[in-house]
Formats: C-alpha cells, structure tokens, sequence
C-alpha cells in the first residue's frame, strides 16, 4: 500500500518540531450537507467497504479497514496531519520531557519526493555523533526499503535496546551513491541550552537545541554568565533546532524584546474566529539588552521559526545563514472516543488546523524565514562523508591516541602537515577488511580539513572525561566557518550591508531555482 505523506513523533527517532495543541472535540462536521454530492459520496465509500468486506481474498476487521481509511485520508492533507496510535500519544510527552531513547533526531516523510527525510539531529546524540545531516535521505533501515513504509513504521525499525545497532542507507546531495550508517541506540537525554562560552573578545555564543520548558531559565542564566565575563554581543545559535513548545518560543522571544505588548506570533486558520490567536510580550522577566547574531539554517524549524521570525520583525537581530525549514502550523488532537461514541479510546486524530505568522506577516509554514545575510552551506565532502558515517574518525583517533599516549597529544592532528595526516588516512583505510571505495587522491584539501577538525573534536571527546563532548563542541565553533564570518560581519558595518545587498539576489536565484525545479517535478 502506498504510504501516506505524514510526519510522526516517534520514541528514541524523534522529538517533533511543531508546536501543538491537545485539545477535546465536541462537534465535528463529517461532511458538509451543503455540498450536493456530499451523499452521494458517502454512499460510494460505504459500497467500496462493503465491496472489500465481501469480496478481498482475505477477511480484513471492519476496524482495521475504517481506521486505515481515516489514515489515508489524512495522509492527503499535508505532512502533519495524521492518525495517533497509543504509543503516539505517550511520545507527544517527550517534547517537554527532553528525555527518550533511541538515535536522537526528527524525521519527516517530505511532500517533495515522499522520502523519509533527516530534519534534524540532537547534539551530542547517535544520529548527530554518525555526522547525519539535515536533508539526508533515509533509503533503507537494515536493508528494508523505507520506500513502501508509512513513518511510524519506519520509526518503529529505527527504534529498540540502547546499546543494540541499526544501520540505515542513506543519500546525500553532492555525495554519488548512498552511504551506510551504523548507529548505536541509546538513551538520550537533550540539553535546551548545551553551550555557552566566549568565542572571541567581547562576542558570547550560546546554543539553543530546543526549546523546553527550561530554555529561558537556562538561556538566562548562560546570558548573565557571560556578561559577567565581557560580552558585548551575543551569537545566538539555532542551527539543527527543531523547535519545541509554543510558550517556550515566545517566553524565550520575550527576553528579547524591548516593552510590553509586542506581538511575537499570531495564528490564523479556516475558522477564524477559533484559530485567530496572538501572543504578545509583557512587562515581566528578564531581557537581553546585547546586539545579537541569530544563526539558522535549513534544519531550524518551528519554535526555532517563531523566535528568529519574532527577532526579525522586531529588527532585534540580524540573521544570518540559510532559509529554515518552513514548519509553522497548529496540529490540534481529537481523540476518537469524544469525536464519535464508541471511537477508539487508543487512538486519536492529530489535525493541521492554522499556520503560524510572523508579527509582520510572513507565513512561516513551508516558505520558512529567509537570512538578513545568506551564507553559503558547509558540506563534508563525499570521503568524509563516509569516513564519519563508517566511524572510522572514532576508531583512528582511538588507535592514534593509544599510540601516542594521553596529554598534549590532542594537538598532534591539528599539528601534523596535510602529507602525513593524509598518509595517516589511507595507511588507516588499507587496514580496514571490507572499506568504501575510495581514491587516494580525495585524501587531500578540503576532505582533509574536515577530517583534521573531526579528528581532533573527537580526541578531545575521548581524553577530556565528562568534559569531553562540551569541550569538543567549543572545538568545533572555534573552526567554525560559519561562526567566523557572523564575526567578520557583524563587526564591519561596510560589509555587513553589502552582504545584505547581495543576500537579496541570491534569495531570488533560490527561489527562481526552487520554482523551475517545481515545474519540472509536476
């Protein structure tokens, strides 16, 4: 059967970006008696289920048969909207929680080509630790094609014991082929805030990962520390965010903004007059006075929409990056059993009912926020790409480091002339017993310097104990190219408006892009 078009929130796979709403139905309009052929409708789906209870080769329970329609019905409608089994319900809890089991990243099948899509990874989690990337395409779970599999399906092979592995194939753009990942499930917990540090004099960075019911205290906190210890501005990073909760968004807006009444997001949807909602700044907490730098990139979604589109129209910040992903709708729950007597009690219908808006208008849902200045993407070249997936970056500097022995070697990578860590590299590759293939000659530039920072990041996660991860983080923002051209930028006014001017062309030779490859498609 073909899979629906559906995005699932799944234990241990993901924790959804999209805000949402639980709420009980009292009335629901089945089909609308002014439309004329409404009945006659109705009537062509009854003969069909007669006709399948009758006549299909095997006896298939009128349940079954009825909640898989309502399922693909849903499925029509947009990647959101879909049918919640039991475990669906308890998942929704983890996006508050912060806690679950599992790889640690957002999946979504795309209306594009209906492919079981990375969103984004957690930091600090399997999925992120095996380089997986937002946009990466999931092909396979152990082998099993993910093409014929609905999303919680796909979810449900994805999940299992921490400790036990799941190797997914995936596709890149710009790497020919697939790559195979092998991931080790785990019990993940994720941190709102993760990181906070000075980068460079007088400029704070802060992470966001997502947005809890924490983040603005822990965003607080981290902003007062680091105005204890000179910060003149603030790079706010929500890079690979995929959102949260909806009182999260705008408690962490409101820290940012200047007075009360300020409007952060509205709601719009078919009936007005129910779905029209505003949220608004008051006069309580605590504000962030600092000139900020807000990052977003393709994998930013959601609540992480909602704070950039709020900054943006407030001319608060200025961002940086690439347009997020575009996720900004209102799912409302409508358990069965109080939409329809005798509904199921284990189930319910999780339904799109408005978009989310920016205070100036911007419909954040599948169009995103667009970057006061666009930055082109990062992407790791194909040989790193599988080195990284194939944990051979874990397993080398694991080798190097016994080899060379604790201490001051966790410089020695960054120390080591592009010809030996090359030479490195390969001798490595020839040890293992079944490698990808691969060229001597991808062992050079660009690959190499990606390996070198990935090299690196990873001795220091070995050889700094509970420390590790953290101070490999701040590793990897300090050769962060990205982060380096926020500070180029943000402290050349010249240059930061003539990045601005040109981010306006290169805006509309996307879209012009994106539009061609529309047509194309239909």
């Amino acid at each position: 059967m073909r899979k629906g078009i559906v995005t699932a929130v799944a234990l241990g796979v993901l924790v959804a970006g999209g805000v949402w709403l639980s709420l009980n139905a009292t009335e629901v309009v089945l089909a609308d008696t002014g439309e004329a052929n409404a009945y006659q409708l109705l009537t062509t789906f009854n003969n069909v289920l007669r006709l399948i209870k009758d006549e299909y080769v095997e006896d298939r329970p009128l349940d079954e048969l009825i909640y898989g329609a309502i399922s693909g019905m849903l499925g029509t409608l947009d990647p959101h909207s879909s049918m919640l089994e039991t475990a669906d319900y308890e998942n929704l809890n983890l996006r508050t929680t912060g806690k679950f089991g599992g790889l640690g990243m957002q999946v979504q099948i795309t209306t594009e080509d209906n492919t079981l899509t990375v969103m984004s990874p957690f930091d600090g989690t399997p999925a992120s630790e095996a380089g997986l990337l937002p946009g990466d395409k999931i092909l396979e779970i152990d082998g099993v094609s993910t093409y014929e599999l609905t999303i919680n399906e796909s979810v449900d092979m994805m999940r299992g014991e921490p400790g036990s592995e799941v190797t997914l194939t995936i596709a890149r753009a710009g790497v020919p082929g697939t790559i195979a990942v092998t991931l080790t499930r785990a019990e993940v917990e994720v941190d709102s805030v993760p990181d906070h540090f000075i980068t460079s004099p007088g400029v704070g960075y802060v992470r966001i990962s997502d947005f809890s019911e924490d983040t603005d205290s822990e965003l607080e906190l981290a902003v007062r520390q680091l105005l204890d210890e000179g910060m003149e501005w603030l790079i706010l990073d929500l890079r690979d965010n995929p959102g949260g909760t909806l009182n999260a968004a705008a408690s962490v807006s409101e820290m940012f903004s200047s007075g009360t009444g300020e409007l952060i997001v509205y709601t719009e949807g078919r009936n007005a007059e129910a779905t029209h909602t505003e949220f608004r700044t008051t006069d309580g907490g605590y504000k962030v006075r600092v000139p900020v730098a807000l990052v977003i990139n393709n994998g930013s979604a959601s609540a992480s929409e909602i704070l950039t589109g709020a900054l943006r129209a407030w001319d608060r910040a200025v961002v940086f990056g690439v347009t997020s992903f575009g996720k900004g709708s209102v799912q409302q729950v409508y358990p069965l059993d109080r939409i329809s007597t005798g509904g199921a009690e284990d189930r319910a219908v999780k339904l799109t009912i408005a978009r989310y808006y920016t205070p100036d208008g911007v419909c954040i849902d599948e169009i995103g926020i667009d970057p006061h200045v666009y930055l082109e993407p990062n992407f790791y070249t194909a040989f790193a790409s599988r080195f990284i997936a194939a944990g051979y970056h874990r397993q080398l500097t694991t080798e190097f480091r016994l080899e060379h022995g604790e201490g001051e070697s966790r410089d020695d990578f960054e120390a080591l002339d592009d010809a030996t860590l090359a030479e490195l590299i390969i001798a490595f590759m020839e040890e293992q017993e079944d490698p990808f293939d691969y060229t001597p000659g991808e062992v050079e530039g660009e690959t190499l310097e990606q390996l070198r920072i990935a090299l690196t990041a990873q001795l220091i996660t070995q050889e700094g104990g509970v420390d590790g991860p953290s101070l490999a983080r701040r590793y990897r923002i300090a050769n962060d190219k990205w982060i380096d051209e926020v500070i180029r930028l943000m402290e050349d006014e010249q240059a930061l408006a003539e990045a601005e001017e040109r981010t306006i062309d290169k805006l509309a030779e996307l879209a012009e892009e994106r539009e061609n490859q529309r047509r194309r498609l239909w």
